[in-house]
């Protein structure tokens, strides 16, 4: 089965999901066929895999995107800084969201915290982080007596 012949499966599917009230379900469809867009002449292996992250995509809870997308900024600041106020900023992300997001950056949170005191936390370990870093690069230059 080549990608059109999938999306176009897809969009019957999307089309009976809408018509009955699954909104949100048809907007997944639409990203997963999105995702299927240049697949037309691909073999079946690529869009099997392709599938599969655009369905991991959907099906990733957005605690777990953000988290992944906030790991990703490394120790970049300036990157890591405009991440957190994605997150913070972001209404689909609830309090229960950033104290999962909290409680897997820092390693530990407070389940009574504000949303406030938990992006501080995170904010925190960003910055235990880049201490430790430069810590460890001190000691490297560092001569013995």
């Amino acid at each position: 089965m080549r990608g059109h012949q999938l999306r176009e499966i897809l969009s019957d599917i999307r089309d009976a999901i809408s018509g009955s009230g699954g909104a949100k379900q048809a907007e997944a469809i639409d990203r997963i066929q999105s995702a299927l867009a240049d697949l037309d002449h691909c073999p079946a292996n690529d869009v099997v895999n392709r599938v599969d992250a655009a369905v991991a995509s959907v099906t990733q809870p957005a605690w777990e995107a953000k988290l992944a997308q906030l790991q990703s900024a490394g120790l970049d600041e300036v990157e890591f800084l405009k991440r957190l106020d994605e997150i913070v900023t972001d209404k689909s992300i609830k309090k229960a969201d950033l104290l999962q997001i909290a409680q897997a950056y820092v390693g530990y949170a407070d389940k009574k915290a504000s949303a406030s005191k938990l992006a501080d936390a995170i904010k925190t370990r960003f910055y235990g982080k880049i201490y430790d870093r430069d810590a460890d690069e001190m000691a490297k230059r560092a001569t013995p007596w």
